[in-house]
C-alpha cells in the first residue's frame, strides 16, 4: 500500500527546487523530468521511483581549473 508520505505532488516538487507546476509539466513534456503517476486520480511521484531518477542523472564533472573544483 502506498502511503500519502511516500508520494511528491507539485507543491512538495516545488519546495524541492524542481520549479512550478508550469516549469515541471514543461520539462516532462520535453522528456527531461521523470512523468508522474496517476494516484488517486491526481498526478503524483512516487518517492522511491523519484529517488532513482536522481541517481540515475549525469553527474557535472568539472576540470581542475574550474572555480567550482574542490
Amino acid at each position: 500500500m502506498i502511503h500519502e508520505k511516500d508520494i511528491y505532488r507539485y507543491p512538495d516538487l516545488e519546495r524541492m527546487g524542481y520549479g512550478n507546476r508550469s516549469t515541471i509539466w514543461g520539462l516532462v513534456k520535453d522528456g527531461k523530468f521523470l512523468a508522474p503517476r496517476e494516484i488517486g486520480n491526481r498526478p503524483g511521484w512516487l518517492r522511491g521511483e523519484l529517488e532513482a531518477w536522481k541517481a540515475s542523472r549525469p553527474q557535472i564533472h568539472y576540470g581542475n581549473d574550474h572555480p567550482l573544483a574542490a
